[in-house]
């Protein structure tokens, strides 16, 4: 489990914790959305909790990214941010609880936006076309979207033979 708060210099603004995973061998952002904090945080304190370390034969989970694309959409006078990816299973498994991290950065590589996106379940050799939707246009002119597709091959419940 994690824990992040952010700071300023009146004190704590806001905490957020919760729960993820690392695979071997695997980096791994860990995104939390809409986090209302009120202030300009100053810093952000980010902490592991009690980790969990386990060795384990894992089956490969070929998650690709097919095809993205980044836009803004205007909706009752009030301009948004889309990002639009396709994510295809090409391994052989039913995967099930996949988490989609979305990463949008400007021309100079600043971060400008981080979405999170869950797809319930994608079958074997099938594809899923998801949008992340920011409630404004996010500042910046977009350089990069990265597209992380990820599921817990460390949690049975995840993968499934098909049927």
């Amino acid at each position: 489990s994690y824990e992040f708060t952010l700071v300023d210099q009146f004190g704590v603004i806001t905490q957020r914790s919760g729960t993820t995973f690392l695979l071997p061998r695997s980096s791994r952002f860990v995104i939390e959305p809409a986090v209302d904090a009120g202030r300009a945080p100053q810093s952000i304190e980010f902490r592991i909790q009690g980790a969990q370390w386990q060795l384990r034969e894992l089956p490969r989970a070929a998650l690709v990214v097919e095809a993205t694309r980044a836009q803004t959409l205007e909706e009752n006078g009030i301009k948004k941010t889309v990002v639009e990816t396709t994510i295809g299973n090409q391994s052989s498994y039913n995967l099930r609880g996949i988490e989609v991290d979305i990463v949008v950065s400007d021309r100079d590589g600043n971060t400008i936006g981080v979405n999170k996106i869950g797809i319930e379940s994608l079958v074997s050799a099938s594809r899923r076309t998801i949008r992340a939707i920011w409630p404004r246009e996010l500042a910046g002119e977009i350089g990069r979207v990265e597209v992380v597709p990820i599921v817990n091959l460390l949690d049975p419940d995840s993968i499934a033979a098909p049927e």
